[in-house]
Formats: structure tokens, sequence, C-alpha cells
């Protein structure tokens, strides 16, 4: 499930935003804050938050990923 989900959000960045540059991938602690972190995607694991940040892009896409326990 996990897979198909970051699948999807890579194929949108592709298809609407793609500038040639690579997502950036950071992990932050489990509990920090919405408003502690940058702006870009956020999947929210048991033990820690993944924040992808899409170069040209500073907007949520259509279908944001769903927290996956």
């Amino acid at each position: 499930m996990l897979a198909s989900r970051l699948a999807a959000m890579v194929r949108a960045w592709d298809r609407d935003v793609r500038d040639g540059d690579d997502p950036a991938l950071t992990v932050h602690p489990a509990g920090t804050p919405d408003h502690r972190l940058p702006a870009g995607d956020v999947l929210d694991k048991k033990h820690a938050r993944l924040l992808f940040q899409w170069p040209g892009r500073d907007v949520l896409l259509p279908a944001p990923v769903e927290r996956c326990d």
C-alpha cells in the first residue's frame, strides 16, 4: 500500500511539476508539529514523518498522501 501511494505521488510530480531536479526527502521525529516542518508533502509513519520537497512546486498536489500505519 505504501509503495503504491509513493509511486502515485512520484507520477503526479512527474506529470505536473517536474523540472529536471530530483525531490528532496528529509526525516523528522514522529511528534514534530506541522508548523515546525518546512513546506512539502508529509508522509506520517509510526516513528517518523517523511517530508518530500518537490522542486518547482510550493503547493500540495490534488491528492495528498494519507497516514499509513
